[in-house]
C-alpha cells in the first residue's frame, strides 16, 4: 500500500492484565494491570516545527500558566491557560520563586506549568551563565561540554523544582 495512503491512526485496543495477585500481597498494596493517571496529574512534554500548533494546544488546558519566553502565547483566541511573558532572567526568577512560595504556603493557583518555548529559555539561562561566568558564550566554558552541564543543570533544577512544588 502506498504510504501516503495508510492510515496512520490506527488504535489499539487495552485491557487489563490479568496476572493474579495473592490476597495477602493485594493487602499490602501490590496491583496488577494497567492504571491510568487522570489527564490532570499528566506532565507532558511537546515538540514540533513552528505553526504546528503546540501554543495552541497548551493554551486551551485550564489552570495552566505559561512562561511565554517568546510571545507566542498572545495570539491564541479564546485561551484558557494564562500566560506571562518573561522580560528577563530577574523576572523569570521572582515568577518561580513565586510560584514555589505559593505552593509551599497550600494557595497554588495553577496546576502545571508550561515553559514556552524551550528553546527561548535555554538562550535566556545561556545568557545568565555567560553573565555569571564572564563569558560571551557559555557554551565554551571548561571542556568536554562542561558549559551545556551548565544550562542543562540549570534548567532541569528549575523542572524539578516545580514539580516538587506540585505542578
Amino acid at each position: 500500500e502506498d504510504i501516503m495512503t495508510q492510515d496512520v491512526n490506527l488504535t489499539v485496543a487495552v485491557k487489563p492484565n490479568d496476572v493474579p495477585v495473592p490476597a495477602d500481597y493485594a493487602a499490602l498494596g501490590v496491583v496488577s494491570g494497567y492504571s491510568t493517571r487522570p489527564p490532570e496529574e499528566i506532565r507532558f512534554f511537546i515538540m514540533g516545527p513552528e505553526g504546528e500548533g503546540k501554543t495552541t494546544f497548551v493554551s486551551s488546558i485550564p489552570d495552566t500558566l505559561i512562561l511565554d519566553f517568546e510571545s507566542g502565547a498572545d495570539a491564541i483566541p479564546g485561551s484558557r491557560a494564562a500566560r506571562v511573558r518573561i522580560g528577563d532572567y530577574a523576572h523569570y526568577i521572582s515568577l518561580l520563586d513565586k510560584l514555589k512560595a505559593d505552593a509551599a504556603a497550600g494557595r497554588r493557583k495553577y496546576k502545571r506549568i508550561a515553559i514556552d518555548t524551550g528553546d527561548e529559555w535555554m538562550n535566556m539561562v545561556s545568557d545568565q551563565l555567560g553573565i555569571e561566568h564572564s563569558m560571551d558564550d557559555i557554551a565554551e566554558y571548561g571542556a568536554k561540554g562542561a558549559g551545556w552541564r551548565l544550562i542543562r543543570s540549570r534548567c532541569w533544577k528549575a523542572i524539578q523544582e516545580l514539580h516538587m512544588s506540585g505542578y
